[in-house]
């Protein structure tokens, strides 16, 4: 879960990188990314951050049973 959810989060972000680079070289200003992972969600980078802690915490769960 980790692993999916930082990778999520990276290719949000290069999308949205990308998006912003085109807007800026057409000169285009206050549009709403709407391409790749954001055209479902309007922050899909803040959601892989939530997962990413989601899934360490999931992974601590044996250690804190072992007490």
């Amino acid at each position: 879960m980790w692993l999916a959810a930082f990778a999520m989060e990276t290719i949000a972000d290069i999308q949205k990188l990308a998006f912003l680079k085109a807007m800026k070289s057409t000169g285009i200003n206050n549009q709403v990314c709407n391409v790749g992972l954001w055209r479902f969600s309007r922050h899909p980078n803040y959601f892989a951050e939530w997962m990413v802690w989601n899934g360490l915490v999931i992974a601590a769960i044996p250690s804190w049973l072992a007490l």
